[in-house]
């Protein structure tokens, strides 16, 4: 047992002084190139504007923001119909509610036509009919952190529903949670045009605020294998009691959209990447291939 012992302790020695194997990358030219085209369309049958966002991609050795302005954008539906977007602020484009335009069973196709004279042209889509949700619901868990030591209490949130093969086999999970969060009761100070400190008065100080954000994990299923009826407990977050998320008011609103099957492996695809750096025996990110092209130069990256 002693023998064994020195020959893990030896082991372990050896391990430690194996010079380190990861090195600083540093891209060459063509990688940090800056100036693709990058569309981000979700539309939905929702009754609510729908909103693209149309930029240059930066460097990403300096991030910077590059909307797209001036361009001309319309969505074009497979029985001719035309309906066009504004921009309401640099790269925003907004098409108005219109329950008569977006509906289930027709096929859409975006189209843009940027400042410079190049036209972008997506695939036809079809809108899928929504599945309806039955419920959502929470149970408590425990989960262990990266270190296995390190157990964290909270709920896991649930949904229920019903799955309809007609309307189609693929789902998208979008949530946007909102709690109630109280600052600590310290004393508060201004610094005024008069240049002089003061305390804020207790009518001033904001001890009580809401938090709301749309969550950056999202969650999907084929419902393939699945025949229709009732689909019980899909997984959604964690939500730890940790932070002050659970010590008062939490809500969850879930979106649960119906997608084609390119749509879902699209999903899928960010969805493995956005979990494939997490050590050193990680697969490469894969570079995710976009269904909008230039119509005149085929070999264009559009993102």
């Amino acid at each position: 047992m002693r023998f064994l012992r020195s020959v893990i302790a030896l082991l372990a020695i050896i391990i430690n002084c194996i010079p380190g194997c990861v090195e600083p990358y540093t891209p060459d030219e063509g990688e940090t190139e800056s100036g693709a085209l990058a569309i981000y369309a979700h539309l939905t049958d929702a009754p609510e504007d729908q909103v693209i966002y149309i930029s240059r991609s930066s460097n990403f050795l300096k991030p910077a923001s590059s909307p797209e302005e001036y361009c001309f954008a319309y969505i074009e539906r497979d029985d001719g119909w035309i309906a066009y977007f504004a921009e309401t602020e640099p790269g925003y484009y907004v098409l108005e509610a219109d329950s008569g335009y977006l509906s289930p069973g027709l096929e859409y196709r975006l189209n843009v036509e940027t400042p410079s004279g190049d036209t972008y042209q997506s695939s036809f889509e079809k809108m899928h009919a929504s599945m309806e949700i039955d419920s959502v619901y929470f149970n408590l868990e425990t989960i262990l952190g990266e270190n296995d030591n390190v157990r964290s209490d909270g709920i896991r949130f649930f949904v229920d529903f019903n799955i309809n093969k007609e309307a189609g086999t693929y789902l998208l999970w979008r949530l946007t949670e909102t709690y109630e969060f109280h600052n600590p009761n310290y004393r508060g100070f201004v610094y005024g045009k008069d240049r002089r400190m003061r305390e804020l008065l207790p009518e001033e100080s904001w001890r009580t605020c809401w938090i709301s954000s749309v969550l950056p994990d999202f969650y999907t299923l084929s419902a393939t294998p699945f025949s229709n009826g009732l689909y019980r407990a899909k997984d959604l977050n964690f939500v730890s009691n940790q932070p002050q998320y659970l010590f008062h008011i939490y809500s969850l609103l879930v979106h649960q959209y119906t997608l084609s099957e390119g749509a879902y492996v699209y999903w899928r695809k960010l969805k493995d990447n956005s979990t494939a750096l997490g050590g050193l025996f990680s697969r490469q990110p894969e570079l995710i291939n976009s269904n909008i092209r230039n119509t005149n130069n085929d070999s264009e990256k559009v993102i």
